[in-house]
């Protein structure tokens, strides 16, 4: 019998993992790419992560790919099914939306990531910060895009799945774990726990065969060697700033309740649109 995906892209066995068609950025961590199509984060598609509650280390997670993006580009689809000569680059922005707490401007320097390059958004409302996603994915203008958003209805998840498919942005929704209850067109759903120097993955779905087994990642640096060692971050800068608002990168400690310095202030912003620079 012919294999699906000859008849058309877009079909895979159900016992199979899915080879679909499309731009992949490198996660960074090779035992999570093993476990997702494409064998990399999908451009043009909503990513649903959902966590148990903020700064458990779910920006240190797309690290790589951001830095990735922003040094060298993107390479052709890890599937070799990308349109060739696709690219991020540092010309385009990198976009926060309505993030839990005030972004390190440090951290993102530290990362090699131009701070004039990021633009933090502050909407009055939900329905502001839609808007506002769906304008920024339509544009294909930004590299990436990362919305803090937790009750959602079906039909605003499946208008930012459509504009999302309209470029190549990395897209990212950060939502809690009790959305992992609802259905939703994302072809990518995450579901992250805290774990010894980083995170355990459980893949809520993807496309293809159900992933059973969650996968740790390592995020920060493992004297004990109790777990391997792939994208093993030692940078102990944080992706948000400090109690005090002052970079602090040595106190920083991440432990199994407590991967991301967090201030625990409420987030405010000057105005509704703010570029880090």
């Amino acid at each position: 019998m012919e294999a699906p995906e000859r008849v058309h892209p877009g079909l895979w066995r159900a016992s199979q993992m899915a080879h679909a068609p499309g731009l992949y950025a490198h996660t960074g961590h090779p035992d999570l790419s093993a476990q997702l199509p494409g064998g990399g984060w999908p451009l043009g598609n909503l990513i649903e992560v959902m966590t148990p509650r903020a700064g458990i280390g779910e920006l240190q997670l797309f690290r790589p790919a951001l830095c990735h993006s922003t040094r060298t580009g993107l390479s052709s689809a890890l599937t070799g099914l990308a349109s060739p000569g696709a690219q991020l680059d540092d010309s385009r922005p990198i976009v926060l939306i309505q993030p839990p707490y005030v972004p390190h401007i440090c951290a993102w320097a530290q990362w090699g990531i131009n701070p004039a390059r990021l633009l933090w958004l502050s909407p009055q409302s939900s329905a502001d910060a839609l808007w506002a996603a769906e304008h920024i994915l339509n544009s294909g203008a930004f590299a990436a895009l990362v919305l803090w958003q937790h009750a959602l209805r079906d039909s605003a998840l499946r208008r930012l799945q459509l504009s999302a498919q309209k470029g190549d942005t990395l897209f990212v929704l950060v939502r809690g774990l009790a959305a992992a209850r609802q259905s939703s067109p994302a072809p990518l759903r995450l579901a992250l726990h805290p774990a010894h120097a980083g995170l355990l993955v459980h893949i809520v779905k993807r496309r293809g065969n159900i992933s059973e087994h969650p996968v740790h990642v390592a995020l920060y640096s493992d004297p004990a060697g109790r777990y391997g060692h792939s994208a093993v971050v030692t940078e102990r800068h944080s992706a948000f700033s400090t109690h005090s608002g002052v970079s602090d990168p040595v106190s920083a400690s991440f432990t199994e309740s407590h991967h991301a310095n967090m201030d625990s202030r409420p987030f405010t912003a000057p105005h509704a649109g703010h570029p880090l620079s």
